[in-house]
């Protein structure tokens, strides 16, 4: 389908109405620049990268006029707010009932959860029931930058926390104790003068102490609770981004690989392996197939490829 420059814009002056099919190729050419890794730096992308992505969007997209500011900045602002929103639901703390179908790709949790949930994250609504389709690959494109985020918690700060914890009840219970030892005097002054009520006040003095002692413990269950919870899902997320590194540092060997390989196939002109080297780069179960191949079949796939 084509557009005409007025058509690609809304009723402000840089809206627009983004297609599945857009949005599809907005997210091959990010992974593209991904996995080649000339555009990647240590907390997301290098500067320029948007302006290879309007260069991408050129050939993949023609007749969409997509350029750089306003339509793809603000887009990958939008897909990185969505992506955020979703990784939190999944990777947040006290959000375990959540989880993502990958059949149907999109989050799903018991009614009660997305209830409590959506009270507090109002904006999270947009994904009930809702497919969320570029989760997976969002999540190799944002992923490192989202781990070095605010909602980094290392095992140090939960350490740090908790010391804090600890050091506020034990002071606590220093000044108790100075308090504690007040009521004994003053008991065993009443015990003098009478018997009954400084057996009275002796018990009230140890029940006040038992529930002090019971009111810390309590206070530290839940704060080793929440930390376990929380070092739980951090282990879990870097146990899948590290899973999704050592996948992409294979895919990316073989597109390395991928550009010789071409080039022993005689009948292909530069015009061809080039088109063959975007095709079949961009597909990780693609190329993976093509090594497996004789030098006959690979042919047979690039003209098919690039037919």
């Amino acid at each position: 389908m084509e557009f005409t420059q007025d058509q690609i814009r809304g009723a402000g002056k840089n809206k627009r109405i983004w297609t599945d099919e857009e949005d599809m190729k907005l997210i091959e050419a990010l992974l593209d620049l991904h996995n080649t890794g000339l555009y990647n730096a240590d907390r997301g992308f290098k500067p320029g990268h948007v302006t290879a992505i309007e260069k991408i969007l050129a050939i993949t997209l023609p007749h969409s006029y997509l350029k750089e500011d306003p339509h793809i900045k603000s887009r990958m602002k939008t897909l990185k707010t969505h992506f955020d929103a979703v990784h939190d639901m999944l990777h947040g703390p006290n959000t375990s009932g959540f989880g993502y179908d990958n059949l149907n790709h999109c989050v799903v949790a018991e009614k009660s959860m997305w209830d409590a949930y959506l009270q507090s994250h109002k904006n999270a609504a947009t994904f009930k029931d809702k497919p969320f389709p570029f989760y997976k690959d969002l999540c190799t494109i944002f992923g490192k930058h989202r781990v070095t985020g605010n909602d980094a918690e290392t095992a140090a700060d939960v350490m740090e926390k908790l010391d804090k914890e600890w050091m506020d009840k034990e002071n606590e219970n220093e000044n108790d104790d100075v308090g504690d030892g007040l009521d004994d005097i003053d008991t065993s002054i009443s015990f003098m003068q009478s018997p009954t009520i400084g057996k009275t006040n002796e018990v009230s003095s140890k029940n006040k102490k038992k529930r002090k002692y019971q009111s810390v413990a309590e206070s530290l269950c839940e704060i080793v609770k929440q930390s376990l919870t929380l070092i739980s899902s951090y282990i879990k997320s870097s146990t899948e981004r590290l899973s999704q590194a050592i996948e992409d540092a294979s895919i990316n060997e073989l597109k390395i690989r991928l550009h010789e390989e071409l080039m022993k196939l005689p009948s292909l002109n530069k015009t061809d392996r080039a088109k063959a080297l975007v095709q079949i780069g961009r597909d990780r179960d693609l190329i993976q197939i093509f090594f497996t191949l004789d030098e006959d079949m690979k042919e047979e796939l690039v003209k098919t490829v690039i037919s």
